[in-house]
């Protein structure tokens, strides 16, 4: 099989190549990238006016659609730019394919509605952000697409996903990491008994793979089934780095909700063994000391 991926030079790409190159078989990898990548085959895009520039051939028979843009902090989630690029790069992509049979298009969590019911699939659908409307358009455009064609398709909402590689994000477990590692106070600024569900991004590329070989069709959520409080985070955090930090929880009068989701349909269907939150820190601050050394 010919298999097309994009993104591959971000965060979650680079895993997934990580762990195709554990467990490669006989198919064929190339990619689509911003970036050269001198293991694999690689195509580069550049963008343009209103237009993105590629060269790449329309046989492929199966395309993993990671890229897009996401944001590296809260920031940056209601960029209009940004959100235009994702669906013009995601356009683009699938109008480019004329022998596909395959597609498996990553998305996030970002499209439910802010809430602090357990998430599930069939959670309502209310993006609170540009961002996670651009994913909840690209949704509906790619699996129209794939039923107008023909073409299996499979849809994974990521959920809040951690461990080694995201040192360019500006979220919960980065920031309270190099907090710790440089013996800085760990600010919460809630009462910090929020809870969070956090997913090892081995496990996340492990489910991408799965469903870029398998025959997986429909809507999963790739999430944790496990909660953890922020609290807990901080001094878990704390204790691995052997951190002299002082935790400080500000009990700030801010609007707070639990993020808590049910992953019974993923492992219904996927291999999924959860990578314990602990282990997946301790990797993650091994990583961060390495970049600061």
């Amino acid at each position: 099989m010919k298999i097309l991926i994009t993104g591959s030079s971000g965060f979650i790409g680079k895993a997934v190549l990580k762990r195709i190159s554990n467990g490669q078989s006989d198919n064929q990898i190339l990619l689509l990238s911003s970036k050269e990548n001198h293991t694999y085959s690689t195509y580069i895009y550049k963008k343009g006016d209103e237009k993105y520039h590629w060269d790449i051939p329309d046989n492929f028979d199966i395309v993993v659609h990671i890229g897009a843009w996401i944001p590296k902090s809260t920031s940056e989630t209601q960029n209009i730019d940004k959100g235009f690029d994702n669906i013009l790069f995601t356009k683009s992509l699938i109008q480019s394919q004329k022998q596909l049979k395959r597609i498996v298009f990553i998305s996030t969590t970002d499209v439910y509605a802010a809430t602090s019911e357990i998430i599930s699939e069939n959670s309502y659908v209310k993006p609170i952000s540009i961002y996670g409307y651009s994913k909840l358009y690209c949704e509906e455009m790619v699996s129209s697409w794939a039923k107008q064609n023909n073409v299996e398709c499979c849809i994974l909402r990521l959920g809040h996903i951690y461990g080694v590689g995201e040192a360019e994000y500006k979220k919960l477990i980065p920031i309270l990491i190099r907090q710790g590692i440089a013996n800085n106070a760990i600010n919460i600024f809630s009462s910090g008994n929020e809870l969070r569900s956090f997913l090892n991004i081995d496990d996340c590329a492990d489910v991408i793979w799965q469903a870029t070989i398998g025959h997986m069709q429909g809507l999963y959520n790739v999430v944790s089934g496990h909660s953890t409080s922020v609290k807990e985070i901080a001094q878990t955090i704390k204790r691995l780095a052997e951190s002299k930090s002082e935790i400080i929880i500000q009990n700030q009068p801010i609007e707070t909700r639990d993020c808590v989701f049910d992953n019974s349909h993923l492992k219904s269907t996927f291999k999924i063994q959860e990578k314990p939150l602990e282990q997946g820190i301790k990797e993650e601050i091994e990583y961060f000391k390495g970049l600061s050394e």
